[in-house]
């Protein structure tokens, strides 16, 4: 006799913290002058001048709770047909 249990998918989604790399490198005449042109990029958020290697760094990563994240989820489980919720963590 044949299985005749059906097979249904389901996906997760975790939100999580997790350290990024970035490697660029500078030209200046000095290596004070070098970390005068990094701090001015970090503080005016402006990267686009270098040529960055990234990487996420995996081993760093922690799973989020509610209570860190205002109260809403961090994990959601979803039907694969539907895309519908079927479960959250939220408070």
């Amino acid at each position: 006799m044949k299985n005749l249990m059906k097979t249904f998918d389901f996906y997760r989604d975790e939100k999580c913290s997790v350290w990024t790399r970035s490697k660029f490198s500078i030209e200046a005449e000095t290596y004070e002058e070098a970390v005068q042109k990094v701090l001015f990029m970090e503080d005016n958020c402006d990267y686009d001048e270098v040529d960055s290697q990234f990487e996420v760094l995996y081993e760093t990563m922690d799973a989020l709770t509610p209570d860190v994240n205002e109260d809403k989820s961090t994990i959601e489980v979803f039907s694969s047909d539907t895309n519908q919720v079927i479960f959250k963590n939220a408070l």
